[in-house]
């Protein structure tokens, strides 16, 4: 299920319990399962099928391939071969309020802000993308902050709290 909540696509992620993201635990004792990385919940959401741990493929023939040019990246190809967006999974979650990034990403956002988007998780059901436009926009008005080195993205907005806790 997907919806728009002020420049925000929330994405409702598969969960299962016992199944953890990568780094939090279950708190039901030792793992049964290794844990999901947030791409493998982010593909499963949009209806691509895992084919090897670099690569994902859907239906309509498009294909999400870990990124040769940029770490921790995932490019999203259409059937024809033309990349549709470029993706960057942030394992903290935007009620931490603070998101490392690195210098070099946020070039890359800030030349070609509909090219990219920040996914990122809010508990255990829903994941946000963040489009680099959004990002973009949201520095301009004060509800993002840099923090130089590796930039930590500070959520300003009282409304991102409300995203977040609902």
């Amino acid at each position: 299920m997907h919806t728009n909540e002020g420049g925000l696509e929330v994405i409702r992620a598969v969960w299962q319990p016992g199944v953890t993201f990568k780094g939090e635990s279950s708190g039901q004792g030792p793992p049964s399962a290794p844990p999901l990385r947030l791409v493998d919940r982010f593909a499963k959401a949009e209806g691509f099928t895992n084919v090897s741990p670099r690569e994902f493929r859907h239906s309509d023939g498009s294909c999400l391939t870990a990124s040769f040019n940029l770490k921790g990246a995932w490019e999203h190809w259409d059937a024809g071969g033309q990349l549709v967006r470029c993706y960057f999974f942030a394992e903290a979650s935007l009620a931490e309020k603070r998101i490392k990034i690195g210098a070099d990403l946020w070039a890359l956002i800030q030349a070609k802000p509909e090219l990219y988007a920040l996914v990122t998780r809010a508990g255990k059901q829903e994941l946000f993308v963040i489009p680099g436009a959004t990002l973009i926009a949201w520095l301009m008005q004060g509800k993002l902050k840099l923090t130089p080195a590796a930039y930590w993205l500070e959520f300003q907005a009282g409304d991102l709290q409300l995203l977040v806790l609902t």
